[in-house]
């Protein structure tokens, strides 16, 4: 029996008990692994490097964070070999986030779980970790954390059966963790969340705006603000378009005069949010009267541009066109 063969038959088939202290993941778990991986991700085997010894040394780098010096010579490899293999078998676990990845499906209002009966229409936890990483040396002061580590700042989302259904990797160590979940959400394939569960006691897109970036409160920071009795409600996408479908339905009304919108307009528009989504929580008072001065605020700025000489406007791209570089 080849060396290679012998230290894999240790690592893996020996027992359960090693296998999971060496992978993470008993016997069981790692055939059905590189099963999937063979048949769906597209890992081969090589002549001399077979598929659960590509998936055992991948294995074991993220299990124990591993250098590549110590994995080549666990399994008697080359580094260039332990490498190559590593990002194959990478390569193939990405590709294969749909399978990997549960599908989000909220508590049931049947749910008669003890643990999880409280936590109706609740899709899972989520929380912010730290990894690792090596970066050029002048990109170190930005993913380098308050206890002075290099690591990436990674957010997990995952379902009662603690199973992965979101996860976003990237945002340097010193982004604040609602930076980070601000960016999942506002992504085109990012985290997404029910209509009507954005406002939940246990998971609310409120708090992303809770944290700025430089992780302070801008609940203590609010200034003059005096009006405003709790966290900022973020809107989404959607929102924002059934907000402007309805304006554009009272405009069509005759509700918009000369002088402006006629009295009980945000009655009008509270309504017509409530008919796109009936578990909608937006009211009139303050998330759309909000929502609209800070919409015309942005008008007139751009106004504020078009007015100057040089400047123009691009109905095909939606976008300022400057035509001279003195504008």
């Amino acid at each position: 029996m080849p060396d290679q063969v012998g230290r894999l038959y240790r690592l893996v088939s020996s027992n359960d008990e090693t296998c999971l202290r060496n992978l993470h993941m008993d016997r069981n778990a790692f055939g059905r692994l590189c099963y999937m991986l063979e048949q769906s991700g597209g890992v081969r085997p090589t002549k001399n490097v077979s598929v659960p010894e590509q998936v055992a040394m991948f294995l074991s780098v993220l299990s124990h964070h591993k250098k590549n010096c110590v994995v080549k010579h666990d399994f008697i490899r080359s580094g260039r070999t332990v490498s190559k293999h590593f990002h194959a078998v990478l390569h193939a676990v990405c590709k294969m986030h749909k399978v990997l990845l549960a599908k989000p499906t909220p508590i049931a209002n049947d749910c008669s779980d003890p643990r999880w009966k409280w936590f109706k229409g609740c899709l899972g936890a989520l929380d912010s970790t730290f990894i690792d990483v090596r970066v050029p040396e002048h990109e170190k002061g930005r993913y380098r954390t308050r206890k002075c580590q290099v690591e990436v700042n990674v957010l997990g989302v995952c379902n009662p059966n603690m199973q992965f259904i979101f996860v976003l990797s990237g945002w340097e160590g010193s982004a604040a963790d609602g930076r980070v979940l601000r960016d999942a959400i506002h992504r085109p394939n990012g985290l997404r969340v029910p209509i009507g569960a954005m406002n939940a006691d246990f998971f609310s897109t409120a708090h992303v705006n809770t944290l700025d970036d430089d992780g302070s409160s801008q609940q203590n920071r609010r200034g003059n603000n005096k009006d405003r009795s709790g966290p900022r409600r973020t809107w989404i996408l959607v929102e924002k378009e059934a907000l402007i479908n309805g304006l554009k339905s009272l405009v069509m009304s005759g509700w918009k005069c000369d002088n402006g919108f006629q009295n009980g307009y945000l009655a009008q528009l509270e309504a017509h949010m409530k008919r796109a989504f009936p578990q909608c929580d937006l009211k009139a008072e303050p998330h759309i009267n909000s929502k609209l001065h800070v919409w015309k605020r942005q008008y007139s700025t751009l106004c504020s541009m078009m007015a100057k000489s040089g400047l123009g406007w691009d109905d095909s791209r939606n976008m300022v066109t400057v035509d001279d570089d003195s504008a």
